[in-house]
């Protein structure tokens, strides 16, 4: 397997899987950065909803006594954005920054949406300004008060499986 490594992350540790022109990030469950797996993956789920993106869940393996989870999600070729180029290009796509005046990369979305999406982590080294000048956010976070806000918002979007009418 032909990989290069990148640089990482305080979550994952990354490289480029060259044929088939991924990127692979390794997280030891220990540095996640969500309150919980389910919130981790089910980031994932809001951000190929969201973003177009296509994280896809490769598998697990334990190292040292400690679960790793390794995802992949497409290699964009670009630059990281400065904020002033990051806040337009997210604020162009619907994104809302919660407080214009900061530098805080907390944004909103909802009016388009079944529900309102609070989305944090999306500094400069979390997205990428390809070279057709469209933002790629990487490693996004979603957050809600509670999980069932979490599951009501996947359910809202099409993302979460509802109960049939039988049950």
């Amino acid at each position: 397997m032909a990989t290069h490594a990148m640089r990482s992350g305080s979550e994952h540790k990354v490289a480029h899987f060259l044929s088939q022109n991924r990127v692979v990030k390794d997280l030891d469950v220990q540095a996640v950065a969500t309150e919980s797996l389910f919130d981790y993956r089910t980031d994932h789920l809001l951000s190929n909803y969201l973003f177009q993106d296509s994280i896809h869940l490769e598998g697990f393996y334990l190292y040292d006594g400690r679960l790793h989870i390794v995802v992949s999600q497409p290699f964009v070729e670009g630059v990281h954005p400065p904020w002033a180029a990051l806040k337009e290009g997210l604020e162009a796509r619907g994104l809302h920054h919660e407080s214009p005046n900061s530098l805080i990369p907390s944004f909103t979305v909802g009016d388009s949406l079944n529900c309102h999406l609070c989305i944090n982590d999306l500094h400069e080294n979390n997205v990428i300004l390809d070279t057709n000048g469209e933002l790629h956010p990487i490693d996004a976070h979603f957050y809600f008060n509670t999980r069932a806000e979490r599951v009501e918002a996947l359910t809202n979007l099409g993302l979460w499986p509802t109960a049939s009418p039988s049950e």
